[in-house]
């Protein structure tokens, strides 16, 4: 551990690494319950790959989870009134984090993680200005939010920068499965190499929107089986988010996402109570991150 001027935190009272390894858990039990219903749900990724599309989509949220908010944690932040473009940090972290994954031959956990790095990047987008297509266009058509565009571009750009000055920062905000080899290794070297000046930014947030982009290319997946991915595990994430939230004692940012939560959990009749995962012990979260990563890392 390499020190951080300031203790990351998700919400008074409730440390980063906390809600992070949380929101990992709870996307991990919601989707799991799903897959667990009908694996047809994993049926595109499958095909396309021939690997199994429900251990890498479980995978995918869990990671997704562990890393949604880990851009909350750059000094940047330690002032400010918001987390103004925190999910493109984490986004641009996970998307690095996969391409070296990939090439130290973790095949399908890059995968895992490269659908991660799109969930990250959507988990904010109830709010137009914020979905990446538009922070990859010089001049949005978002009818009014330009502006705001360039300045999440901007916010994006400095909390990297200022991450990237306290990289300990980062490493208490992660999940403690995934500060250990090979993950923790893939995501700490990718804040030191990841780019940090604004049109770094719109890099990544073109390559996290482009469904020809470079991840569909170099696993040869169709665009309908990407995208049906990236739906699923950014709809565990959005879930398991707010979910966490409300436990924690706090509403979301997104104004009508309850209303989609409870709908989703009439869906999969999913209650609160089974979603013990948020109150259980570091040791029990732990557990179940584990438990839906291994298969990834023996692979």
């Amino acid at each position: 551990m390499t020190g951080c001027s300031w203790a990351p935190r998700a919400f008074e009272g409730v440390p980063l690494r906390r809600h992070n390894a949380a929101v990992a858990a709870a996307a991990a039990v919601l989707l799991g319950e799903r897959i667990g219903r009908s694996r047809l749900i994993a049926y595109p990724l499958e095909k396309a790959t021939g690997l199994d599309g429900a251990r890498l989509l479980l995978a995918a949220s869990v990671l997704a989870g562990g890393l949604h908010d880990a851009g909350k944690a750059s000094p940047y932040y330690r002032d400010r009134g918001s987390f103004y473009g925190h999910e493109m940090v984490g986004a641009a972290l996970a998307y690095s984090a996969a391409s070296r994954l990939g090439k130290e031959g973790y095949g399908p956990l890059a995968l895992a993680m490269h659908i991660a790095s799109w969930a990250i990047a959507r988990h904010h987008s109830a709010m137009r200005e914020r979905h990446p297509k538009y922070l990859a266009e010089s001049a949005p058509d978002v009818r009014g939010d330009a502006e705001r565009v360039e300045d999440l571009v901007r916010a994006a750009s400095e909390a990297l920068k200022a991450l990237k000055r306290e990289p300990g920062c980062l490493e208490e905000a992660l999940p403690r499965p995934l500060q250990r080899p090979p993950l923790g290794d893939a995501i700490m070297e990718a804040l030191e190499g990841v780019g940090a000046e604004p049109g770094d930014v719109r890099r990544y947030a073109k390559e996290l929107s482009s469904y020809l982009g470079r991840a569909g290319v170099v696993y040869e997946i169709p665009a309908h089986a990407w995208l049906a991915s990236v739906w699923i595990a950014s709809g565990a994430l959005i879930v398991a988010d707010i979910l966490v939230a409300r436990f924690e004692g706090r509403s979301s940012d997104d104004g009508s996402s309850s209303v989609y939560v409870e709908s989703w959990m009439r869906e999969l009749g999913v209650t609160p109570e089974s979603l013990r995962s948020m109150a259980a012990s570091e040791d029990d979260v732990d557990k179940i991150i584990v438990e839906a990563l291994e298969p990834l890392l023996r692979a």
